[in-house]
């Protein structure tokens, strides 16, 4: 899913917009349902990615509607992360969803100050939440032993999906160029004609020889700004992380492991909240067989967002 903006730039010259908006009567011809406005996201995304972007409202519902955190504080969590990584049409939409739950404009108004003014309860959640964001790779053992302590292992697991998914939709808001007053509907329950949309086609894709072979202006190259990890130093940390005890309880899904096979963060995200995990599968799934991209490349760019992020999975 971080491969989404890519997978949508990569058909098309360059538009006066970065992704032009489409209008109702296109929208509801790409996705089978006759309901109001589409986010400004998914109305720039329906033409390239038609069922991804029903897979990816589907998720939003899940994430904003259904989130076993609860409305508010998901909202809030989700306000955090677009704080902390100072996306204005995030937190407009978490604000939006915070109203809706019944919070009070003092009590959002207090969620950009210090963190003393926050509710002794949303405290911790929101460090984390930040921490998590700005620098995951530093929280500690005990600052995870703490939340489980606090919410219990299954809100602890949706807390780090919620974070995860706000940190995701930043930077696709970020990709669209999107900014605070662009709209955002109220969430509510989402309903597909599922069989009507199996029956729309997505866009045909620029053969992929051709997208590698694009002339990049000189300007646009940037040199990470990595530090040089010697291999044997990066074996001897994968093997330290391999041999750590998981923070999570990891749970017995059975052979099959629910579907997630023998992948630990899976197995943890099924095990614990099976809604938010199934919602974000499906939205990666459908995204996948859509966008039609290259495996070499989509795993190269995996490699450097999560190297960017010193994430050593």
């Amino acid at each position: 899913m971080n491969l989404l903006l890519l997978a949508c730039l990569g058909t098309a010259g360059p538009p006066a917009e970065r992704l032009p908006a489409a209008p109702d009567a296109e929208v509801w011809k790409a996705l089978p349902r006759q309901d109001p406005v589409l986010p400004a996201w998914a109305r720039s995304l329906v033409r390239p990615l038609p069922k991804a972007t029903a897979a990816m409202l589907d998720l939003d519902h899940t994430q904003r509607a259904l989130n076993p955190l609860g409305p508010a504080l998901a909202a809030k969590v989700r306000w955090a992360v677009f704080d902390a990584l100072g996306c204005g049409y995030g937190k407009q939409v978490a604000e939006a969803d915070l109203r809706r739950a019944g919070a009070k404009e003092a009590d959002i108004k207090a969620l950009g100050g210090e963190p003393k003014e926050w509710p002794a309860d949303d405290r911790p959640l929101l460090a984390f939440a930040r921490k998590l964001t700005k620098a995951g790779y530093s929280v500690t053992d005990g600052e995870v032993e703490a939340l489980v302590k606090q919410l219990g292992v299954p809100k602890t697991v949706a807390l780090v999906h919620t974070v995860a998914y706000a940190n995701f939709q930043t930077r696709v808001f970020a990709g669209l160029g999107l900014k605070p007053g662009d709209g955002e509907p109220p969430a509510a329950e989402i309903t597909w004609d599922k069989e009507k949309l199996t029956k729309v086609p997505a866009p045909g894709r620029r053969p992929w020889p051709e997208v590698l072979a694009a002339k990049v202006p000189a300007a646009a190259l940037t040199k990470p700004d990595w530090e040089p990890i010697p291999f044997d130093e990066l074996e001897q940390t994968l093997e330290k992380q391999s041999a750590r005890t998981s923070r999570i309880p990891v749970p017995d899904l059975g052979p099959q492991g629910g579907g997630s096979g023998r992948i630990v963060w899976s197995r943890v995200g099924m095990g614990y909240q099976p809604a938010l995990t199934t919602a974000w599968f499906t939205a990666m799934r459908a995204h996948t067989a859509e966008a039609g991209m290259d495996k070499v490349f989509e795993n190269s760019v995996f490699w450097v967002v999560t190297r960017t992020n010193d994430c050593f999975y």
